[in-house]
């Protein structure tokens, strides 16, 4: 149990260590940081980015987000499967169904089926962003 504690500690130590680091790279350095935010903040107006985003959130769904919850499943069962996995399991097959809902409407119903004119923001986890940010207002 020791072992345990130990480990889970450490592990947390280091989680922390590497959150400061990088942080304090990109408080420090202006160029990295400037080369950062252009990369992440998307611009809502200019419909060549927000097209470029939309791909961008496919390619994740089907590169990383599929095969990460079939290793997730694979690691649960040979664990054990526990409260916390269950839920971890269950969250992310909720959003990855709700993306391939979104995709697979967008194919079937639209007229414009190009990624460009896909909307996939407007799912669950969209949603409650909305209503806290009006909340605040």
């Amino acid at each position: 149990m020791a072992a345990i504690s130990v480990g889970l500690l450490l592990s947390a130590a280091s989680l922390l260590c590497g959150c400061f680091l990088v942080l304090s790279k990109l408080l420090t350095c202006d160029e990295l940081r400037r080369r950062w935010l252009q990369t992440w903040v998307v611009e809502r107006s200019s419909s060549n980015v927000v097209g470029l985003a939309q791909r961008l959130i496919v390619a994740e769904l089907f590169l990383e987000s599929i095969p990460q919850l079939g290793i997730q499943m694979y690691n649960n069962s040979l664990a054990g499967l526990t409260a916390v996995a269950l839920v971890s399991c269950t969250i992310s097959a909720y959003f990855i169904l709700d993306h391939l809902y979104q995709i697979g409407r967008h194919l079937l119903c639209e007229e414009d089926k190009s990624l460009s004119k896909l909307q996939l923001d407007n799912g669950l986890l969209h949603t409650i962003f909305e209503y806290v940010a009006a909340s605040q207002h």
